[in-house]
């Protein structure tokens, strides 16, 4: 929040375009979650699996992965001013999960409407103290979901979700249930090379250099998308990967591509529907 959004927010003033920031307003660590992780017997397994990521440590680096540990900050809240700068900028700023990222990426999809309507209404009350006062999007930790979240969702007034991945692949099937008859629409992230991990990161972690991501995301918008949505963490890409982001963005804008938030694509593809 510190140092990647700021970044990001002056990367898109140098490009003239705006990005969309899923923020979570509460702590990114729960030490209960941890330690369960710790003890748990598929721990080997998962980390078999996210071989095609980067570790906490290697993102934030020595420094900043001990304070994240040590004093577990409210992301969002600690730094409410760069959120109202990003609005201030033409950048549009959605939700992403509720009080706590751990907690809500490890559990979200088992709980019940009134667990969910709790946790948004609270982060919602506290930034209207704030004084920030709309916010109509959201996007779950780590893609943790269920059609409760969705009807709460849209009984707040949100105007959609991005909680889904290449929705039309075979990791999917259970997504297709949670959104079947939903009112509230679903943005699908359909740039990932690995499902659920950050689009950058992944291809950095296998080896890519710039020319090679720049090729696979060539490649990725040519291949008959009229709508490209790709992801990344502003605590990696924002501080180490600036550089091939104003890549991608330059690669876009050849292939006729408009650089937009998400919310401008939900009005649009509403508007013309």
């Amino acid at each position: 929040m510190q140092e990647g959004v700021p970044n990001l927010i002056q990367l898109g003033e140098e490009l003239g375009v705006p990005f969309t920031f899923f923020i979570n307003m509460g702590e990114a660590i729960s030490l209960k979650e941890t330690f369960l992780k710790i003890l748990s017997k598929k721990k080997k397994i998962r980390e078999e699996k996210n071989e095609s990521k980067f570790s906490p440590l290697k993102k934030l680096g020595k420094k900043d992965y001990l304070i994240a540990a040590l004093l577990n900050p409210k992301t969002g809240f600690n730094n409410i001013n760069i959120i109202k700068e990003l609005i201030e900028k033409g950048h549009e700023f959605g939700l992403h999960g509720g009080r706590n990222h751990a907690k809500w990426q490890n559990n979200a999809h088992k709980w019940e409407k009134e667990k969910i309507r709790e946790e948004l209404k609270y982060t919602l009350k506290k930034l209207k103290k704030h004084g920030i006062n709309s916010c109509k999007s959201f996007c779950s930790p780590g893609f943790t979901c269920n059609s409760a979240l969705h009807e709460v969702l849209h009984e707040l007034g949100f105007k959609y979700a991005s909680d889904s991945y290449d929705i039309e692949g075979p990791k999917t099937e259970g997504l297709k249930e949670i959104f079947k008859g939903c009112k509230l629409p679903n943005l699908n992230v359909n740039i990932t090379p690995d499902n659920r991990i950050a689009y950058i990161e992944n291809l950095r972690s296998r080896g890519f250099n710039d020319d090679e991501i720049i090729k696979d995301f060539s490649n990725q918008l040519s291949s008959s998308k009229k709508i490209a949505i790709v992801y990344e963490h502003p605590y990696y890409a924002g501080i180490q990967e600036l550089d091939i982001i104003r890549k991608m963005v330059i690669e876009a804008k050849k292939q006729d591509f408009t650089p937009t938030t998400m919310m401008n694509i939900y009005e649009n593809c509403t508007s013309n529907a």
